[in-house]
């Protein structure tokens, strides 16, 4: 895979070298540790989709009771699982292991994703709790502060991208194998751009 960078006036050509299984290897410690967990529950007949089952751990699925549903009667189930949303860096990593170089300058501009906290949000469905002018409102924002809580504690060990991003970028090695000048790439194109018809004839007759 190639990188090109422009620098003082010079277009810098490099290969791009890097270790697939190693960042592979990384790509699962990233979604592990740094990705939001969110805990879901549900009853249905039929089981969730997904649409990527790498992100989705400690699937469990228990019959729950019968439900008719006009002449017919079906089992439902009650299915939980953890799903994983992962931080920003996966996407890029995707891109890079699928050998597409327009994301290179993206990775190497990367903004570092920090743990996400939840004490800001848990405030503020506090205070509605407290200022709540209705038993039924009240039993809403008391469901959602105990969610709130939940999902605290399962992302307790959540940690921030730093230290795996930098890990991406020492498996990545960048090899300069040729430089040119932006003047000499202007009339190259130039050359080949103006009276194209003209051109394309000659070629063909030589």
């Amino acid at each position: 895979m190639f990188y090109f960078k422009v620098d003082n006036e010079v277009a810098l050509k490099y290969q791009v070298n890097y270790n697939g299984k190693e960042i592979e290897k990384l790509r699962e410690d990233i979604i592990h540790n740094c990705s939001i967990i969110i805990h879901r529950e549900y009853y249905n007949h039929y089981p969730p989709h997904f649409t990527d089952k790498s992100l989705v751990f400690n699937y469990k699925s228990m019959f729950a009771f019968e439900k008719e549903y006009f002449e017919e009667t079906k089992d439902i189930y009650l299915y939980t699982f953890d799903e994983y949303e992962p931080p920003y860096l996966i996407k890029l990593i995707d891109r890079l292991l699928k050998e597409d170089a327009t994301i290179i300058d993206e990775i190497l501009n990367y903004k570092v994703e920090a743990k996400v906290s939840f004490d800001e949000e848990i405030n503020k469905v506090n205070q509605e709790y407290l200022n709540a002018d209705n038993i039924f409102e009240r039993q809403q924002r008391l469901k959602e502060l105990e969610n709130l809580l939940n999902q605290k504690e399962l992302n307790n060990n959540q940690q921030s991208t730093d230290s795996y991003y930098q890990k991406l970028l020492s498996l990545i090695k960048f090899e300069l194998i040729d430089t040119l000048s932006l003047e000499y790439i202007q009339i190259v194109e130039d050359f080949y751009t103006k009276d194209t018809k003209v051109l394309s004839k000659t070629l063909k007759k030589n």
